[in-house]
């Protein structure tokens, strides 16, 4: 533990980081990982770890072994006072299945139901639509949006959703993105990304059988596919919904390729996994 407090403190006293500046992040949520130690007392003059504090450390034990495995700013919390849990993701959290009913060019539901999932949506590729301008809109054919019930209890999510996605290009090739946001969306100048975004993720539909080599698509048919969303732990609030929305190229992280072509989803063959803290039976209790 020593060596690694040694590798630690090196680190920071030769990038210069400051008190204020150490931190850890995991998506758009704060995870510390059992590194906690009380290094104030070794802070110089210019608020930084000194070369001669570092090995001043060898005699300071801070029983780092017996503490919390996992520490996590909270949504409006100081990044100073993190929470601590027993381990990341939160042990308690339990994989919980959405299934989607259609409703564009406006929004379908986010249910636990499958049999209702059935049909086929579409729309169409158009990078100058932000992600957060899609997310808004109260209709457009640009993306699919489905959400959940308003919340009546505050929902957390731990790990890493999972999603699954059936669906044909008109074009050989075409663009996933796939965002979790909570609605409606919250404007202001001090709005932070966590109000808005729960997580997101990406990909190529050309690799749907392999992450390292893409096969050109027969436009008009249908391939399925499984990704992972960048990991999180976040608490949704009351009053609130999630909503999971699908889009395809993103301005912001994807390739751009001219606009116009046709994304179609297979409802019935598309799914979201959640790790919500609780459950199903949370979830259930959060909606009632």
């Amino acid at each position: 533990m020593k060596k690694i407090i040694y590798i630690i403190g090196l680190l920071i006293s030769s990038l210069g980081f400051s008190q204020q500046e150490l931190k850890l992040d995991i998506a758009d949520a704060l995870v510390i990982k059992s590194l906690e130690f009380s290094y104030e007392k070794h802070i110089n003059a210019e608020n930084s770890f000194g070369i001669s504090a570092l090995f001043n450390l060898a005699d300071h034990e801070n029983n780092v072994e017996t503490d919390a495995k996992a520490w996590i700013v909270r949504e409006n919390d100081q990044r100073n006072e993190p929470t601590a849990y027993a381990d990341y993701p939160n042990p308690a959290a339990k994989p919980v299945t959405f299934y989607l009913t259609p409703g564009a060019p406006k929004a379908g539901n986010l249910t636990l139901s499958s049999t209702t999932s059935k049909g086929k949506e579409m729309l169409v590729d158009n990078y100058s639509f932000t992600a957060d301008a899609l997310a808004q809109a109260d209709f457009t054919e640009h993306r699919l949006l489905y959400v959940s019930p308003i919340l009546k209890e505050d929902v957390h999510i731990s790990g890493r959703p999972i999603i699954t996605i059936k669906a044909a290009s008109s074009k050989k090739a075409v663009n996933l993105s796939v965002y979790l946001v909570s609605l409606p969306w919250n404007k202001g100048r001090r709005i932070k990304i966590t109000d808005n975004i729960i997580t997101r993720g990406w990909a190529d539909l050309q690799n749907h059988t392999s992450l390292t080599e893409g096969t050109p698509l027969k436009p008009g048919a249908f391939y399925e596919m499984t990704f992972n969303l960048q990991p999180d732990d976040q608490i949704i609030k009351k009053g609130q919904q999630i909503g999971l929305m699908i889009f395809s190229s993103d301005s912001e992280y994807t390739l751009l390729p001219k606009p116009g072509t046709e994304l179609t989803i297979d409802l019935k063959g598309t799914k979201l996994i959640l790790p919500i803290v609780g459950g199903e039976n949370a979830f259930k209790k959060s909606i009632e």
